[in-house]
């Protein structure tokens, strides 16, 4: 999993739905803001997985195009097995979770 910049800060493009449930982060100033946040992720979702953080650059999420959420499967060679669409729309956990199975089984 990599963390991306916040999708929607308290000061900036809040929602209400992250109010709701007290998701509440600002946009991050420096890359502990970052660090911060996808700690705080890994703790509420119970997260086991590692979680890489994008650079305040976001190198990561342009070269992606993984704003604001996007499923990408990378195998063994490190090339891309499966390219999820843009979320939220484009988001689907079911057609990855597919891809990877068939992944793995070859």
């Amino acid at each position: 999993m990599v963390y991306v910049t916040e999708a929607h800060p308290t000061d900036g493009w809040q929602v209400p739905d992250n109010e709701k449930d007290g998701i509440l982060i600002a946009k991050h100033k420096i890359f502990a803001d970052r660090e911060k946040a996808a700690e705080q992720l890994r703790k509420d979702l119970g997260l086991k997985l590692p979680i890489v953080i994008d650079g305040m650059d976001d190198k990561i999420s342009k070269a992606y195009d993984g704003w604001p959420d996007r499923i990408f499967i990378i195998d063994k060679e490190g090339k891309i097995a499966y390219r999820g669409g843009q979320g939220p729309a484009g988001f689907s956990p079911s057609k990855a979770k597919d891809a990877l199975a068939k992944l793995l089984s070859n």
